[in-house]
């Protein structure tokens, strides 16, 4: 993204003038969002959102040291905790990507633009036998349905033909 000093600071005032942010004083001006967790999520669920949104996938423990800022998770029980609720929500805000050869853990990432195609392609094509994920499933009980809606459709046009 290329954006001039002005179009930043023009930004930035706009989100001052929402209340979506606040200066922080300083040796060096800083901006803080002051966006709060709305509804049902807690700050703990919505700093692993940001976090996935802002760096891409990403292990349980880089999403628990890159979101110090936001929240301190105290041990990395609590992040695959707040990971599952993300995981079980409905619709899912998750996805937990297949652990990758030679990768220690599996990673995650946010489900928010949809789901990502390598990860999909990785779901579906896990090597290693495990249950497909929820998503998944879900797309496809989905593509079943289309499939048969579309059958009693022409099923239905062949009957109306009759008469």
């Amino acid at each position: 993204m290329a954006a001039s000093e002005a179009e930043v600071q023009e930004a930035v005032d706009g989100l001052i003038a929402c209340g979506l942010a606040e200066p922080w004083p300083g040796r060096v001006l800083k901006i803080a969002h002051t966006v709060r967790p709305t509804g049902k999520m807690s700050i703990q669920e919505a700093a692993l959102l940001a976090e996935l949104l802002l760096r891409g996938a990403q292990t349980p423990r880089e999403v628990r040291t890159s979101c110090r800022r936001m929240y301190a998770f105290p041990d990395r029980g609590e992040v695959e905790a707040c990971l599952e609720v993300l995981l079980d929500a409905d619709p899912p805000l998750v996805l937990r990507l297949p652990r990758a050869p030679g990768a220690r853990e599996a990673r995650v990432t946010h489900l928010l633009g949809g789901a990502p195609e390598a990860g999909r392609e990785l779901c579906e094509a896990d090597p290693g036998g495990s249950p497909p994920s929820r998503l998944v499933r879900l797309e496809a009980e989905i593509a079943t349905l289309r499939a048969e809606v579309a059958q009693l459709r022409q099923a239905f046009e062949a009957f109306r033909a009759l008469f």
